[in-house]
């Protein structure tokens, strides 16, 4: 992830940071996250338990041109 604010590779200008939410399950506004493998089904968004370590997703949006650019650390 980025220690600066990166460059659009778009368009080159400034983006700014922030992360990925939405009403998930019970939990509205959790942050999403990242893990490495493909779920035991697809309704299965529980992968706890699996041995896999989530990793927080952090995401860059150009205020230009409104690309994302998504880092999971």
């Amino acid at each position: 992830m980025p220690s600066t604010s990166p460059k659009c590779v778009r368009c080159d200008k400034p983006m700014v940071e922030g992360y990925l939410a939405g009403p998930w399950m019970s939990q509205p506004r959790q942050i999403q996250t990242w893990v490495k493998g493909r779920p035991m089904t697809p309704a299965d968004f529980s992968i706890k338990g699996k041995g896999a370590k989530p990793l927080v997703i952090t995401s860059w949006r150009c205020a230009a041109c409104g690309l994302l650019e998504s880092y999971a650390k």
